[in-house]
């Protein structure tokens, strides 16, 4: 019961979510899915939260951000969360919505921001790749992992896996993920076109 009451208040805000957001961006022209692909809209992203919740990080990273909805909703401090998109049209949509976290749409800046940023060792790091993935190689994929992995050392990486039957997505990375030693938390069917992974990288990234 407690299940479906979530779920009816998730949709309620869900389309709360795409008329505000269709209002505070009418004139930045960025791309509809931003406005439909909402917070409230997407279990992966509610599930994601509530991961990142149960481990309670030091740091939160969030590759392919969007608008920053995850990186709001995560009880951090605004100095301990990071958001990378290659969509530099979203920076004003961020800005608009009064940003608790760092942007930055360009890769060597954020890389380097990260090199800068993150402090002291033995620290819990949380990374996640959402909807970034599909349209990049599985060799564009490790680059980026092992580059996170050099910079941060030990991270856990939350990311999604979409089915072979989607049109949507070039690529789905399931082989590459299921070869990764420490799968912390592997949900089949998030929705009806992914699953989620929670995964552990401590020292290095399996090809």
């Amino acid at each position: 019961m407690k299940e479906k009451i979530k779920d009816y208040i998730h949709k309620i805000l869900c389309i709360y979510q795409r008329i505000k957001y269709r209002i505070l961006f009418y004139d930045l022209h960025i791309d509809p899915w931003h406005l439909n692909g909402t917070f409230h809209c997407r279990k992966y992203k509610i599930k994601t939260l509530e991961i990142i919740n149960r481990i309670k990080p030091d740091y939160y990273i969030d590759i392919g951000c969007g608008i920053g909805e995850i990186l709001n909703k995560v009880d951090l401090k605004t100095s301990n969360k990071f958001g990378f998109d290659i969509d530099d049209k979203l920076e004003l949509a961020i800005k608009r919505t009064k940003p608790k976290f760092y942007f930055s749409s360009n890769k060597i800046q954020f890389f380097d921001f990260l090199r800068n940023n993150i402090k002291g060792k033995n620290k819990k790091i949380i990374v996640s790749l959402l909807n970034f993935s599909h349209n990049i190689t599985e060799k564009n994929l490790f680059k980026y992992l092992n580059t996170l992995n050099q910079i941060l050392g030990p991270y856990i990486l939350i990311t999604d896996s979409i089915f072979d039957n989607s049109k949507e997505y070039k690529y789905n990375h399931k082989s590459f993920f299921d070869k990764q030693e420490e799968i912390i938390e592997y949900i089949e069917q998030i929705d009806q076109i992914r699953s989620l992974y929670c995964i552990s990288f401590n020292n290095s990234v399996n090809k």
